[in-house]
């Protein structure tokens, strides 16, 4: 319903996507698993009624859960992390608790790893003890944010 949606072009992005879905690499590798962890059920769900509309149901395993509780797998990964930053959800949380106990399992569990993090409020991303190795600005339903990128070392 956006007034300059034009459906033929959508299709034809579409159709170009749907060419390229592999279920390996190039070099025959498998691709890597795509698992979603979320606390609250209500927002599992709405995460899961999206990646199926989407026709990605089959591709990502989302999970109920809390990151302090994550085992990632052998090797290495990129984690995507969108953490409350207390400006719709959050408030009234230990927010910098949070954002300490994320970075103390990154730097546990998840050595080689690389973490993709969007946040709307810097003061808790220093509660990490990670320096950020690039931020990418953003607005997040017009909240200013970054992405920041971490290599876990």
């Amino acid at each position: 319903r956006w007034p300059d949606f034009d459906a033929a072009l959508w299709q034809r992005e579409v159709t170009a996507a749907s060419s390229q879905l592999s279920s390996s690499l190039a070099d025959g590798a498998p691709l890597a698993a795509l698992v979603g962890m979320e606390r609250d059920p209500a927002v599992l769900e709405q995460a899961r009624a999206n990646t199926r509309d989407a026709g990605l149901a089959q591709r990502i395993r989302l999970e109920q859960g809390d990151f302090r509780d994550f085992i990632p797998p052998a090797g290495q990964g990129i984690l995507v992390c969108n953490p409350p930053y207390g400006v719709r959800l959050g408030a009234g949380e230990d927010l910098e608790g949070l954002y300490a106990d994320l970075g103390r399992m990154l730097k546990q569990r998840c050595p080689g790893w690389t973490l993709w993090l969007l946040s709307g409020n810097p003061a808790l991303t220093g509660a990490l003890r990670l320096k950020a190795s690039r931020r990418i600005a953003v607005s997040n339903g017009g909240i200013d944010c970054r992405w920041l990128r971490y290599e876990i070392r």
